[in-house]
Order: C-alpha cells, then sequence, then structure tokens
C-alpha cells in the first residue's frame, strides 16, 4: 500500500498540489483575533488563513500572499518564546544534563534551554543559540513504531530483554537510555516488538456514543458491561475500539450491544437504537458507506479545486492504484 501512495505522489504530485500561502509564515497564528478587509468586511484571521486562501488557491511568494501577509501580519501573527529543541515544527528531546559551552562559558543545556526562553523565537539570539548548541543538545527520541501512521498499545504485554513486560516499559527504557532515531540499536528494538506494540491508526476511528450528526453523546465511562467475556467499564470498551475504523464489525457490534447502557443524550431524544456517525448509511445489507466530502481545500498542500482536475485526478491515481496492484499479484 505504502508503494502504491508513492506511486501516486511522484505521479500526480505537481498536478494536484501546490505550496499554499502561509499568512504568518514562521511565527503563530492569532485564531481568535478578526481584522477588517479592504471591502469592509470583517474575517477572522484563522478564516483567511483556513479558507480564503485555499478557496482562491493563493500561493506562497506570490503578490496577493505579499499583500495579505503585510496588511494582516500585525494584527494576526505573533511570536512565542524560544524553544531550543524545536526545528521544522518538530519537538526534539533535551539533554538537560549534557555539557556545552555557550558565551564563553561552560553550561548544561538545561540551562541554555532556559536562557533561550529569555528571547523570541524568530529573533537573532534564538536562531544563533540553536545554530550553536542544537546538535549538542537535543536529539530525536527512537520512535517505537516508525511510522506516523501507526500507534503504540501501551498495556500489550510481552516478553522483552527476557523479561515479561509492556510495550509501556519499552517505551520508557528507550527515553531513560536516550536511544535516538535512527540508531542500530533503534532499529534492532523496532523489529524486535513493533508487531506486538503497534497498530495501524484507523482512517475513521471508532467511538461509540456519535451521534448521526457527527455530535458527540455523554459516555457513562464508569458504566459496567460485560464485553469479550469480562466485566468492564464503557470507558474501557471504548479505548479497546478506539483502534478500530467506525464502519467495522467491532464498532458497530459494539454500539448495537452497549448503546442504551453507555450512551445519554445530552438533549434527551430516542436512545433505544444505535445511531450511526455522521456519513454513514444503516443499509439492509449490512454495508456501510461514508459520504464523500470533496475537495476541502486546506492544508499546507491542498487539491485544486473544480470538478474537472478534481475527477482527473481521482481517476489517474486509480489507474495507478489498479496497476500496482497488478504488478503486486
Amino acid at each position: 500500500e505504502q508503494d502504491v501512495c508513492i506511486v501516486a505522489q511522484n505521479e500526480l504530485f505537481d498536478d494536484c498540489c501546490y505550496d499554499k500561502c502561509n499568512l504568518c509564515q514562521n511565527y503563530q497564528l492569532n485564531s481568535e483575533a478578526v481584522v477588517m478587509t479592504n471591502g469592509g468586511q470583517q474575517m477572522g484571521c484563522s478564516e483567511i488563513e483556513n479558507n480564503f486562501i485555499g478557496l482562491n488557491q493563493i500561493t506562497q511568494g506570490s503578490e496577493q500572499c505579499s499583500i495579505l501577509q503585510q496588511q494582516h501580519f500585525n494584527d494576526c501573527c505573533y511570536d512565542v518564546p524560544c524553544d531550543l529543541c524545536k526545528k521544522d515544527e518538530t519537538s526534539y528531546e533535551l539533554l538537560v544534563q549534557s555539557p556545552v559551552i555557550y558565551q564563553g562559558r561552560n553550561r548544561t543545556c538545561g540551562e541554555v534551554a532556559v536562557l533561550a526562553r529569555d528571547v523570541m523565537s524568530q529573533s537573532d539570539v534564538c536562531k544563533t543559540t540553536k545554530h550553536d548548541v542544537f546538535d549538542s543538545c537535543c536529539y530525536k527520541q527512537c520512535d517505537l513504531c516508525g511510522d506516523p501512521g501507526w500507534a503504540i498499545d501501551w498495556n500489550q504485554k510481552l516478553t522483552y530483554d527476557n523479561l515479561a513486560s509492556t510495550c509501556l516499559d519499552v517505551f520508557m527504557n528507550l527515553r531513560s537510555e536516550r536511544i535516538q532515531d535512527g540508531d542500530d540499536k533503534c532499529r534492532s528494538i523496532q523489529y524486535t516488538v513493533s508487531h506486538e506494540c503497534c497498530y495501524k491508526l484507523p482512517t475513521n476511528q471508532c467511538f461509540m456514543c456519535q451521534a448521526s450528526d457527527g455530535t458527540f453523546l455523554n459516555t457513562n465511562w464508569n458504566a459496567e458491561v460485560s464485553y469479550q467475556d469480562k466485566r468492564m467499564t464503557c470507558g474501557d470498551v471504548n479505548a479497546i475500539l478506539s483502534s478500530e475504523e467506525v464502519d467495522g464489525e467491532l464498532c458497530l457490534g459494539a454500539r448495537d450491544s452497549f448503546w442504551n447502557e453507555c450512551c445519554t443524550p445530552q438533549e434527551g431524544g430516542k436512545i433505544n437504537l444505535p445511531i450511526l456517525p455522521s456519513g454513514v448509511s444503516d443499509n439492509n445489507d449490512g454495508s456501510s458507506k461514508w459520504s464523500d466530502y470533496g475537495d476541502m481545500g486546506f492544508g499546507n498542500f491542498i487539491k485544486r479545486n473544480g470538478a474537472s482536475s478534481h475527477s482527473l485526478c481521482v481517476s489517474a491515481a486509480l489507474t495507478l492504484i489498479g496497476m500496482a496492484t497488478l504488478l503486486m499479484i
């Protein structure tokens, strides 16, 4: 599946995606601020960033993007204190006790991190400090699963180093030993335990108490039910189902069995029959289908608007996937 995705991205990226204008660039967006546009209309900064820029396909570096940034930067954007171990929107681990030379003095990385927070993230002092000590003070911790599309089953029991452990124990051991991502030991541990500790995150996560309009009902977290031949709370059942797809057999079965015991409407209403989440149809043949929401036009790289380009990209992607599938058979 990953190879099919890579093939589709390589073939279609230039036609279907573009570099979207970023109103605040390296600064933070004040999502609650409201500004006045040239047309005399009030518009929220988050609305400009997420709706206006996206719907009008304004690209980074374009004249229109530059005008928006100049007009609304002061009202919509702000800076935050310098974070020594944050780089390219990724937060790294701090080696608190590691020694470094900073401003001609022997210090620990922890001390430098505290001093750095006295200046702002986009200041020359912050950028210089990061340039000088980042490699000595910061590291990317070994990720047990190694893929952002997978999550850790913390309570899963396993044998590790000939001892009875859980995946949480293995994770904490990696943290205490400061095993870095990409190290031989990191790759070895990933190969050894990932098949037991990691599960693929669902596309649409199961939640027992989600109503047909997409809102969440109150969950009776401490109410007890019998599930998988064990007595447990509704909260425990919901946690178990969090790794399942919302229209999967286990999710639908649990909702059917425990709706009355586990879910309470916030404002009255019927609770006798399970209500499927928004976009899922309760067909007579037992199948479920999510509705197509189309191009939303948001994100760092977003799909171009227009039915023709949408159809072209989707059709081409399906064709590539079909060809790749035939090659793998």
